[in-house]
């Protein structure tokens, strides 16, 4: 019978009940004691005013309480598990059920943490390379594409750098795979010292390399690789009582002005890289050709 009633009008019924007999006793005394007229006026005074404390007291001890749960419970339903009510807990129901409220919320703020922890290891996994700790290569491959058609809209410049390590199979073959590992973990290490902020670098495959360069021409590609080429051949990989040195063969391409795709400008890149190991390895050679400019694909005489 009261389910459409809200809950102030409930509280307003139980307070209308409890003032009844009160009522009842100050109409019973003016009436015995006064006119009608003076029992109506006094009987009203008295409703009134315990009406008005009585309001007051719910107001004050149930209906605020209830707002700060309700609208806790909205804020921690709506994702926001920060969200608490404050209240301590004591012998008071809602006092009591504030609290529990609270636990809760901090419950699902320390999973929803955990969660998120787990959630970003797992996104670092699926993009990182375990081994070098450098991007993998379908990381690579979103971040170009991304770039190839921010540098299509803008006109910047876009250059990648491709270098695969002279004779690694040999070094396997001679001190094992541990010895290889451990190069490549050194490789890994000098490549994260040398690029930028805004470079992507990462462990294209084996121990095949690939750097993203961003807002970076040939040029400037061709400096940063040969820096890179003598800092690994002057590389010393400590391993047990044996000292293992290597070296590596660069391309680096740039993206041209024309509109073109990943698959173009790494196709240029890549035939750059292995005219640099044809040429005689541990060198650099830059494609004259810039993916999408429709130019021709010559290569120059390796860097010095």
């Amino acid at each position: 019978m009261l389910e459409p009633l809200g809950t102030r009008g409930r509280i307003l019924l139980v307070v209308l009940a409890s003032a009844l007999p009160a009522i009842g006793l100050a109409v019973f005394v003016a009436l015995a004691e006064r006119s009608a007229a003076e029992a109506l006026a006094a009987s009203a005074v008295v409703m009134a005013v315990l009406l008005v404390l009585a309001w007051h007291g719910v107001e004050r001890f149930v209906l605020a309480p209830l707002r700060v749960l309700l609208d806790t419970t909205r804020r921690v339903q709506s994702g926001d598990y920060g969200a608490r009510t404050g209240f301590s807990r004591s012998r008071e129901e809602l006092s009591q059920l504030g609290a529990a409220l609270d636990e809760m919320a901090a419950r699902l703020e320390a999973n929803d943490a955990e969660l998120q922890r787990v959630l970003a290891e797992l996104r670092e996994q699926a993009m990182t390379d375990p081994l070098t700790g450098l991007y993998n290569r379908r990381y690579f491959a979103d971040a170009l594409s991304r770039e190839l058609v921010r540098s299509n809209r803008s006109g910047g410049a876009v250059s990648v750098i491709l270098m695969d390590l002279d004779f690694f199979k040999k070094v396997n073959d001679t001190w094992g795979h541990d010895a290889g590992d451990s190069v490549l973990k050194a490789i890994g290490g000098l490549i994260r010292r040398s690029v930028r902020g805004s470079d992507i670098a990462v462990r294209h495959g084996g121990e095949e390399f690939a750097m993203l360069l961003p807002q970076t021409s040939a040029k400037v590609a061709l400096q940063r690789a040969e820096a890179m080429r003598r800092e690994i051949e002057a590389m010393k990989v400590p391993y047990g009582s044996e000292t293992i040195r290597v070296t590596a063969s660069f391309g680096v391409a740039e993206h041209g002005s024309l509109a073109a795709g990943a698959a173009e400008l790494m196709k240029t890149v890549d035939e750059a890289m292995y005219a640099a190991k044809a040429a005689g390895r541990n060198r650099v050679i830059l494609s004259e050709a810039k993916a999408g400019s429709g130019l021709a694909g010559s290569l120059p005489a390796p860097a010095a």
